[in-house]
């Protein structure tokens, strides 16, 4: 099982991310101080080893400039419990030292 953490803020995740190590980032399209792009760009890349984008329903630009960003995936919102599911298998996949406990 993973423990979640919830920020309503661009400045409160990157401050949070300063503090901690994630395996895995859901993150929101646009927030009231900043967007996708703050996060992707600013966070500490050993703090966060994976970041994924939820989108509204018309992914194609936010997709292709968030994966060159960084981002593991793009969901559209809302999304499914599978899409989710499928997210975290590819973040534990993808970086061994991930794991639930």
């Amino acid at each position: 099982m993973f423990e979640t953490v919830a920020c309503s803020s661009a400045h409160e995740s990157l401050r949070l991310l300063e503090q901690e190590d994630f395996a895995l980032i859901f993150c929101a399209e646009q927030y009231a101080d900043g967007t996708y792009r703050d996060l992707l760009t600013s966070a500490p890349p050993h703090k966060a080893p994976v970041v994924i984008m939820i989108s509204d329903p018309n992914p194609d630009a936010v997709f292709r400039e968030a994966m060159s960003l960084g981002a593991l995936g793009v969901l559209s919102s809302p999304c499914s419990k599978a899409d989710v599911q499928w997210m975290v298998i590819r973040a534990t996949q993808k970086s061994p030292a991930v794991r639930a406990s």
